[in-house]
């Protein structure tokens, strides 16, 4: 619960940081556009053609990726796409109903995003690394970068039940 509220903090701050860089910029510069992340017209998905791991069961993903929450996840988009006029609370009453058929997935430890123009441009990646010893058999604990996915309800962003 710790490392949420802190991740959480930090994106508090990091939106904070940037709104403050916007006006600052929009007072400096009233004729210029600021530059920001690419548009997501602009780029394009590009992973390995293997995965990192091809079959992670999803016990494996909550302890060792620490993705605890990724089955209930998982059903909430399932039900979500398959009844995408329902209300939250019908979403959560077909998700608690699906049956998944499998108990694996495949998982890319890494994600690029390229320039449509020019494929070899990399503008973006995603690194993500499951829990593992070091050297001196030490538990080096797993790290993810965190992405915000804006889907095509282009008025907020937001994750399970609300949250960022």
């Amino acid at each position: 619960m710790t490392t949420w509220l802190v991740c959480q903090e930090k994106v508090q701050q990091h939106s904070a940081f940037i709104k403050w860089q916007h006006k600052d910029h929009e007072q400096t510069n009233p004729t210029r556009t600021p530059i920001g992340p690419p548009q997501p017209g602009m780029q394009s998905l590009k992973m390995m053609l293997h995965p990192s791991v091809k079959s992670a069961l999803f016990d494996v993903l909550a302890s060792s990726y620490g993705a605890l929450n990724f089955l209930d996840t998982l059903a909430d988009f399932i039900a979500h796409l398959n009844h995408p006029g329902a209300s939250t609370s019908r979403i959560q009453l077909y998700s608690r109903n699906l049956f998944l058929s499998f108990s694996s997935v495949t998982v890319f430890h890494k994600i690029k995003f390229t320039s449509r123009g020019k494929p070899n441009e990399v503008i973006d990646t995603i690194h993500i690394r499951p829990e593992q010893n070091d050297v001196h058999g030490r538990i080096v604990p797993a790290q993810f970068d965190t992405v915000l996915v804006r889907g095509k309800r282009q008025d907020s962003m937001h994750g399970k039940d609300g949250e960022l």
